[in-house]
């Protein structure tokens, strides 16, 4: 009885411990499958193909022609399921994997059940259902109730609580805050994109007031630097280039700089982030016309619009209706997953497979933006450009060019007066019988000479007399006409230059209708749709949101309307993306660590109330993303440590609870400008014209070594970009992009080793170094540590470094090269600049 009696408690135990597989249903299973593997055919037409419709499990059973699709209980008997098994189904190449096809099987053999009664029939169309309504990411903004949570007897902030409650419930803790050393380093290259000096990190680490990390946040936060290192994220986002994209000339934009310039000064004056989206979908539409009237503050909103002009536009270098539809096509891609986080492109040939926006939604939401791009009446990249002059400018150039006409028209009159002097010379050089004949040979036009006429040219070649060759006959007459040109020119060259912009607008008056395209085909257009938002978005609303239009104005109004409803500090989709985005651009990883695709193709959130409680703070805080910033690098969570412990890498290796702060690389723009910083050679200058790349003899694109700008002023080409940009992992720009992946590997490794760039930069270095004029060898590399990691080298790394260049020293005089000290101390520095410590944010 005891053997018995522990046999069945051994039982027990091993039933306790067996994990209950989860129920699978139709609802939150089979459906999703069923959606993005057979709906196409099955339930999104309203004849469905051979009258099977897949959308409810009754239906299903109900089957079409062929009889009933499932038997529950009996997966074997089920003809949907054996289809699917053989391939047949769905007859796409895209077939249903095998895990899926063993779910659903499992469904029909545990008697196919569904969460809820089903209705007897359903409207035509995917529709909603109340899984889709009650993902988290459709659901409606409600701040989250903030955990009481304290560490070291202290209240935390909302942000710190619910990161260290999840990290609780792991039996885990924040880790040591960061030194000062690092603090500094991580909130200068992540505000500014460059390393402090070491005279700035000296005087943080004696700073012993409280407030002392607060004041150096909000000192980053009032430099110019922030705008460029910020704009440069949102430019990834808006798949800014200085190129079209076209093929194969990937043709320049020569004013579309003045977008990218926009942006940095939005952020730097901390323009309220709902009106920095509201310009730049609608900017246009905001500013007053006569646009020759606008201050330098309307022209920015005329350059805000930039934004929409950023995607990749092939008509550049030709091409049709066909052409300009998949430019439009691109540039929606763009604006729905950087403003919703969601892929709506998905749905332009067919209901959405994954998530709940149908194709009409899709075409409702291409309506806001129809009026402005209308592939219909396509207008080209030169043609969607703004001319801006003042009016008192426009009179001033019209009267230098009444000025410079008159001059023109005096020197026309001089010039023919003296080809009519020097052709009577020479018509007198030829026999008088010709004379009459020669006179009427030069007066006709030379196009129109007869054959005979052209003899005598022919004949007697001096007689044909051409303003471009009056100094062979009389320099010095040619001398006074060159003058007077000169002349000409200079008055014009007074003229007030002409600004021209890169941007969006409409043809005042003229709203094309949108049409749903059959399998997204403009080529076969059915009914007209009306303008709004995705009707996901506003499920949990009386009403979906129908986007006004003005059919009397200069512009329709629609995207103004748009912008105005999604900036309202009310739209969960907006709000949450952008929150989620900042959060990225601070840790290196997203709350959504896909930042573009928040639906059922992303990543679930890792802290879905933290993210909420984020979305809100930005209208609470009236916009301000300085505010936001602050908000992140104050807490604690920021301020941890990098360092792994072994008790959380066993729970939480990808670090999604946030029990530390993310090591990462620096993007390729902040390598390069933190090394030239270092090297005392970056031009801080603010703002203009993209600085051209230049073309190596083997076809590879390099930044100009003497133009050591900042990167984010470098130009940006689509087809052929910086090599170095390319390395280390760069934008993609298919058509923009959500988020970089670092790589780290070979190419990496070998760009530190060998660039042009990298090994030019180290000699800088060397010889910034050297000027010290000290025999001192250990000051030396004291210096240089300073210089690069803003600290001095310990003991070990002090014989290192001694050593190294010694041998390398050594090595360079056997070997008979141009000075070895020079040489050696190169080497070295670009150790130092290849090195983790200088290229990782920590």
């Amino acid at each position: 009885m005891p053997m018995l009696a522990a046999f069945e408690i051994l039982i027990f135990a091993l039933v306790l411990g067996t994990e209950t597989p989860q129920r699978v249903t139709f609802e939150e299973d089979i459906r999703p499958i069923f959606k993005a593997y057979c709906f196409d055919c099955h339930g999104a037409t309203e004849k469905p193909k051979g009258g099977l419709d897949l959308r409810l499990k009754k239906l299903a059973i109900k089957g079409g022609k062929s009889g009933a699709s499932i038997q529950e209980n009996h997966p074997e008997q089920s003809h949907l399921l054996q289809r699917i098994k053989s391939g047949e189904m769905p007859p796409s190449e895209k077939k249903v994997p095998a895990e899926k096809i063993a779910l659903i099987e499992r469904w029909l053999k545990n008697g196919a059940p569904t969460l809820r009664a089903e209705p007897d029939s359903l409207p035509p169309g995917i529709g909603i259902t109340e899984e889709e309504r009650n993902y988290w990411f459709y659901k409606p903004l409600i701040e989250p109730k903030v955990p009481d949570i304290t560490l070291n007897q202290k209240k935390l902030a909302p942000l710190d609580a619910f990161i260290l409650t999840k990290l609780q419930q792991k039996k885990l803790g924040f880790n040591p805050e960061a030194d000062k050393r690092t603090l500094i380093r991580r909130a200068y290259l992540d505000l500014t994109g460059l390393p402090p000096t070491v005279d700035q990190v000296e005087r943080f680490e004696k700073n012993t007031a409280p407030n002392a990390y607060e004041t150096l946040i909000d000192e980053l936060l009032a430099s110019p630097s922030y705008g460029e290192r910020w704009a440069r994220h949102w430019l990834d986002v808006a798949g800014y280039a200085d190129t079209e994209g076209d093929s194969p000339n990937d043709s320049l934009r020569p004013h579309i700089y003045k977008y990218r310039d926009y942006v940095i000064r939005a952020l730097n004056s901390d323009k309220p982030f709902n009106q920095f989206i509201i310009e730049q979908l609608a900017g246009d539409e905001l500013a007053p016309k006569p646009w020759d009237e606008l201050s330098i503050q309307q022209r920015e909103l005329l350059a805000a619009t930039g934004f929409l002009r950023c995607g990749p536009d092939i008509t550049a270098g030709g091409g049709a209706i066909a052409e300009a539809e998949q430019t439009f096509t691109e540039s929606i891609k763009i604006i729905s997953s950087g403003l919703l986080g969601l892929s709506v492109g998905c749905a332009q040939c067919h209901d959405h497979r994954y998530d709940p926006i149908s194709q009409v939604d899709y075409f409702r939401f291409r309506a806001i933006f129809e009026p402005a791009f209308n592939p219909s009446q396509w207008r080209k990249p030169a043609e969607r450009t703004a001319a801006l002059m003042t009016k008192p400018d426009r009179e001033k150039s019209a009267q230098i060019e009444k000025v410079a006409q008159e001059l023109a028209t005096k020197l026309q009159a001089d010039t023919t007066s003296t080809i009519k002097v020097i052709f009577e010379k020479e018509l007198q050089k030829i026999p008088t019988e010709l004379h009459e004949p020669v006179k009427k040979a030069f007066e006709t036009p030379e196009a129109k000479r007869t054959p005979e006429q052209k003899k005598l040219f022919e004949k007697y070649p001096k007689i044909n007399v051409r303003a471009g060759i009056i100094d062979q006959y009389d320099p010095k007459a040619m001398a006074e006409l060159k003058k007077a040109q000169v002349t000409i020119d200079a008055k014009r060259a007074e003229k007030p230059k002409e600004d021209f912009y890169a941007i969006i607008s409409e043809v005042p008056k003229k709203i094309p209708a949108t049409k749903l395209f059959h399998r997204g085909d403009y080529r076969q257009p059915l009914q007209e749709i009306i303008p709004g938002d995705l009707s996901i978005a506003t499920v949990h609303e009386a009403k979906p949101w129908d986007c006004p239009t003005n059919n009397n104005g200069e512009s329709s109004g629609r995207r103004l309307a748009f912008a105005q409803y999604l900036t309202s500090g009310k739209h969960p989709q907006f709000n949450r993306t952008m929150a989620n985005r900042i959060w990225v651009y601070h840790f290196g990883q997203g709350i959504v660590d896909t930042p573009g695709e928040f639906g059922k193709l992303g990543t679930a959130p890792s802290q879905p109330e933290l993210l909420d409680w984020l979305a809100l703070q930005l209208p609470k805080n009236n916009w301000s993303l300085k505010a936001f910033h602050k908000l992140i690098m104050t807490s604690t969570t920021y301020r941890q440590s990098s360092i792994h412990r072994p008790e959380q890498d066993a729970v939480d290796i990808s670090n999604q609870l946030y029990g530390r702060f993310p090591l990462r690389r620096l993007e390729a723009e902040s390598i390069r400008d933190s090394i030239l910083k270092v090297n005392n050679r970056l031009d801080s200058t603010l703002y203009g014209a993209a600085i051209p790349l230049k073309e190596d003899i083997a076809g590879v694109m390099h930044y100009p070594d003497a133009l050591p700008r900042k990167t984010i002023y470098m130009q940006v080409r689509r087809h052929k970009p910086s090599a170095f940009l390319l390395t280390f992992d760069g934008p993609s720009l298919s058509p923009n992009c959500d988020k970089r992946t670092p790589s780290a590997g070979t190419p990496q490794a070998l760009a530190l080793m060998n660039s042009e760039f990298i090994r030019s930069e180290s000699n800088h270095l060397a010889t910034l170094i050297l000027k010290n004029q000290t025999n001192n060898i250990n000051a030396l590399i004291l210096h240089a540590w300073k210089i690069v990691y803003q600290r001095p080298p310990n003991s070990k790394e002090l014989t290192l470094a001694a050593n190294f260049l010694t041998e390398s020293k050594a090595t360079y005089t056997a070997t008979k090269s141009k000075d070895p000290n020079q040489m050696a101390w190169t080497d070295l520095c670009q150790q130092l600049l290849a090195s983790n410590e200088f290229i990782y944010l920590e």
